[in-house]
């Protein structure tokens, strides 16, 4: 048989169809599972690539824990999602950088972007860090609101691909203030 690929690796994992029509062609099917999303028939979806998949790949084994899915470690491999070194890295050192406190991601509770208004609201404006914010969801309104407050805190709304390294060289310290992640 003849085919343009020996292998597929499949991203988001709740595309379960795909990998069950590649695992009847007989080519290896690969699903990187990350943690579970806010719509439970993606859950669903997702749960119904584990048994059809050859390989699962997880960043550590919390994830199987987070799924209940230890009954698939057979066919678990543990692999990070990396850093592209050559794309990202620090323009200017950290002691020169203004003091910017930073968060990029989805903004949701499950993300704990709830806690981080919270504590920001509890600092004084005054004595305060910067604080650069990134991203789109549930609490998009709030941490707009909370920017229109404070003159400390700037909402920048979604950030593109090729705006990240600029993001990331701006702030000093990045914070993921998470419930749940991962690793």
């Amino acid at each position: 048989m003849n085919r343009p690929f020996d292998h597929v690796f499949v991203r988001p994992s709740e595309f379960f169809i795909a990998v069950a029509g590649y695992r009847f062609c007989r080519i290896p099917t690969h699903v990187i599972v990350t943690q579970p999303r806010r719509h439970r028939r993606h859950n669903l979806a997702t749960k119904f690539s584990f048994p059809a998949a050859t390989t699962l790949i997880v960043e550590s084994s919390s994830v199987l824990d987070i799924w209940d899915a230890h009954r698939w470690s057979y066919k678990t491999k543990i692999g990070g999602t990396y850093v592209d070194s050559d794309q990202f890295f620090p323009e200017q050192d950290f002691n020169t950088r203004n003091k910017t406190v930073g968060y990029l991601g989805i903004l949701d509770e499950r993300k704990g972007v709830d806690r981080l208004i919270y504590a920001i609201e509890m600092i004084d404006e005054t004595t305060s860090p910067n604080f650069k914010i990134g991203g789109s969801g549930p609490l998009e309104e709030s941490i707009e609101s909370l920017s229109n407050k404070r003159d400390d805190v700037e909402y920048l709304g979604f950030v593109p691909d090729q705006q990240l390294r600029d993001f990331y060289n701006s702030i000093r310290l990045l914070i993921l203030p998470s419930k749940s992640e991962g690793l």
